[in-house]
């Protein structure tokens, strides 16, 4: 007997999108309780976020072990703010003696003008302490370049190991940005790995970053948040397409009938189905439409 075909989901679209309730929700699952599609847990540099558990959410830890582990893939997801961040430390150690107002100067300029995100991480505050010494009013530049230096990068990734702990199962994988999406189909076929890909893009509703900013618990979230994108163009520079679009608000979610039979026929063998409410759903131009529950 031939080896039943293996896939993996990938759940694409910005923060608010709706991945996470799909995932939650509405992905397959036998009456067991045991899933059709196992997730994929990462590691991630960033604090966890209240209420998240190391190794389930994710597995928290350092720059140096995250980048000792052998990765399938690798998300810098605060890329931008942190390019933001080296240009302002590398413009501070050029000029180490930099006037008070230079500084006040180039802190306002580029942070305030410029670059509004950086308020949200707290860099404005922490830094204005230190734009003088106490005694001398000269600016404190050694010791804003150290804090600087100290705020971590956000990295994400998946082990080796974690794959290889699925290679024999469906898989399920929130990557947000479809650049993240072609690391992964790319280290699959590298090393062997036979799983088909299967992308949903969750289309973001106009309220997507207030629905985010419930869950935006830590200081730079919502900046991080405001700066991925998943866009049409994404897909294309990416050299990928989204097999289903998925759109939704913050109290309703319309899938593809296409997708909701296609997860019912992976998910026959194991006598389990496309999770919906029994009750408020309706049919709209080949969508199956309901309002959310369990919010």
């Amino acid at each position: 007997m031939e080896p039943q075909q293996k896939y993996i989901i990938f759940l694409t679209g910005e923060s608010g999108s709706g991945k996470g309730y799909f995932y939650q929700n509405n992905m397959p699952a036998g009456k067991s309780g045991i899933p059709v599609f196992e997730n994929i847990v990462s590691m991630t540099t960033r604090l966890p976020r209240k209420g998240e558990v190391h190794g389930c959410e994710y597995y928290f830890t350092n720059e140096d072990d995250f980048y000792k582990t052998p990765r399938a893939t690798t998300l810098f997801v605060n890329e931008k703010l942190w390019q933001q961040q080296e240009d302002f430390i590398h413009m501070l150690k050029s000029d180490p003696a930099m006037t008070g107002k230079a500084l006040r100067d180039a802190v306002d300029s580029l942070w305030v003008s410029v670059s509004p995100e950086w308020l949200s991480l707290g860099n404005y505050a922490r830094i204005s302490q230190y734009r003088y010494r106490k005694r001398d009013r000269t600016p404190n530049i050694s010791k804003i370049v150290e804090i600087l230096e100290n705020n971590p990068k956000w990295l994400y990734g998946v082990a080796e190991s974690e794959m290889e702990k699925h290679k024999d199962q469906n898989i399920v994988y929130d990557v947000i940005e479809p650049k993240y999406a072609r690391q992964m189909i790319d280290w699959l076929a590298a090393n062997g790995y036979s799983h088909t890909p299967v992308i949903l893009w969750f289309k973001k509703p106009e309220n997507n970053l207030e629905i985010a900013a419930s869950r935006a618990t830590m200081a730079g979230d919502m900046a991080v948040r405001k700066m991925n994108t998943c866009k049409m163009s994404d897909f294309e520079n990416a050299g990928l397409a989204p097999d289903y679009e998925v759109v939704s608000s913050q109290d309703t979610v319309c899938y593809p009938l296409e997708m909701v039979k296609w997860f019912n026929s992976i998910s026959a063998p194991q006598n389990a189905h496309f999770r919906i409410p029994p009750m408020g759903k309706e049919y709209v131009a080949g969508r199956l439409c309901y309002v959310k529950y369990g919010r």
